[in-house]
């Protein structure tokens, strides 16, 4: 302990056996009276402790927020992968530049979720989400008079992306306060939106670029991403009561560092398993996004295409959306433990994977997207059941916000390195074996830190 934390806590001892009432003090009092300000400002937040959890009630209305959020979501970013071609066709520009709308969105979503936990403590999961909400709309907005990729750069992937993660993430946030026993049934619901956000916003998407042209068609999807405002307005905080913090704790946070403490990553200060789970999904990223981006590659490299390899895609995102919806109930039964799960689901997502290497007819890569469609609807919702079962609720936000980060970094750097692979081969099988490589890591990293997290006092 240094001398500052020593003086705080006999000063702060002095004062209570003195009868000085310092709960009763004001806000600025007590931060002055510790001799820390940020000390203080620690002190007050964690006083605030949830009172109750419904399991329930008004959390069935966050669960559809929710879902509506996850389906905006899917749905804009597919919708995003149908508007490139005609982009590209319009601005004359090569498909690595428009293409990139797309991927640098995908990255600043996920490596929002830091920023999108600071802005949601300062004002709250309600008004961050509506910031989010009205970002996202004028990114769409603008995009309908843009006059050039790079400005699409900025009002698509920069404007739009933040503002969905500053949507998203404090909806799940709130949704896990709201649910205990049902949150797995809750979670799975709400990411079941991606099945209506994937198969309906896509075809509209299309329709519209056929009648209003892509500038239209931005300015009505503007419209359509506004009636989140609606889901946003659904969104209500708990009611919270106020408890005297624990000095010690106080004190371990006060320890931790500044810098990572300033935009959440205070979580791997205070539960420190959550590395091994943020380096597990690292590796999840990276098999998820190596598998989006090479799969129709695959497919096409053994001789399928057209409208067989569009079915292929529509029977994973149907088995995807149909285990989401069914497997809440199982997982909170709590037969077997969430992280168990997850990393059963990302097994079997590998041996999915190698399987597919030696397939190479049409009816046995749809059985196969069968697989990847069940077990993907396993392992993307569940990061957030296993994320909240290892920290305090209080710390919700940051674990999430940990989550979204480390996914998108995995994404990025494994997405990156198949592709040189794949450059450096020519062949489609190499996408494959790194994939699954991927998927394994992320399972044997998650049983480690499970098995530690056990032993653990």
């Amino acid at each position: 302990m240094t001398q500052l934390d020593t003086a705080l806590v006999l000063k702060m001892t002095s004062a209570t056996n003195d009868g000085i009432n310092i709960d009763a003090m004001s806000d600025y009092d007590r931060g002055h009276f510790s001799g820390d300000a940020i000390l203080g400002s620690e002190r007050r937040r964690e006083r605030r402790v949830i009172t109750d959890v419904p399991d329930g009630g008004w959390g069935w209305f966050i669960t559809f927020s929710a879902f509506l959020n996850e389906a905006f979501l899917d749905g804009l970013t597919a919708s995003v992968g149908v508007l490139l071609p005609t982009l590209k066709d319009y601005f004359q520009e090569g498909a690595g530049k428009v293409s990139f709308i797309a991927s640098l969105g995908f990255f600043v979503f996920h490596s929002a979720g830091p920023f999108s936990v600071w802005i949601g403590e300062y004002t709250g999961e309600k008004r961050a989400a509506m910031i989010g909400v009205l970002l996202c709309f004028a990114g769409l907005f603008i995009s309908g008079f843009v006059v050039n990729v790079m400005m699409l750069y900025i009002t698509i992937s920069c404007l739009m992306y933040f503002g969905l993660t500053l949507s998203y993430l404090p909806t799940f946030t709130l949704l896990g306060k709201y649910f205990q026993k049902r949150h797995g049934l809750a979670n799975g619901l709400a990411t079941a939106g991606y099945g209506l956000g994937v198969m309906g916003l896509p075809p509209i998407c299309q329709l519209l670029i056929t009648r209003y042209g892509w500038r239209g068609t931005f300015i009505i999807l503007s419209g359509m991403s506004a009636n989140l405002c609606v889901a946003v307005t659904l969104l209500r905080p708990l009611p919270t009561k106020e408890k005297n913090a624990n000095i010690n704790t106080v004190q371990r946070k006060h320890r931790c560092f500044s810098f990572i403490r300033r935009f959440g990553f205070h979580i791997i200060c205070i539960q420190p398993n959550t590395i091994g789970i943020s380096l597990a999904i690292s590796f999840l990223g990276a098999t998820n996004g190596t598998f989006l981006t090479f799969f129709m590659q695959r497919v096409a490299d053994i001789g399928i295409g057209g409208m067989n390899a569009s079915l292929l895609l529509t029977v994973l995102g149907a088995s995807s959306c149909l285990m989401r919806l069914t497997h809440g109930w199982f997982i909170d039964l709590r037969i077997v433990s969430p992280v168990s799960v997850l990393i059963g689901s990302i097994l079997l997502w590998t041996v999915f994977l190698l399987i597919s290497v030696f397939v190479v007819n049409y009816w046995g890569v749809m059985i196969l997207c069968v697989g990847f469609g069940l077990t993907s609807g396993l392992y993307n919702p569940l990061p957030f059941v296993v994320y909240k079962d290892a920290v305090e609720r209080r710390h919700l936000s940051s674990a999430y916000g940990l989550y979204l980060f480390s996914f998108g970094i995995g994404n990025l750097i494994g997405t990156a390195i198949t592709g040189a692979l794949y450059d450096v081969t020519g062949t489609s099988d190499i996408t494959m074996y790194s994939a699954a490589t991927c998927a394994f890591l992320s399972a044997a990293i998650l049983a480690i830190t499970n098995i530690f997290a056990k032993r653990s006092p």
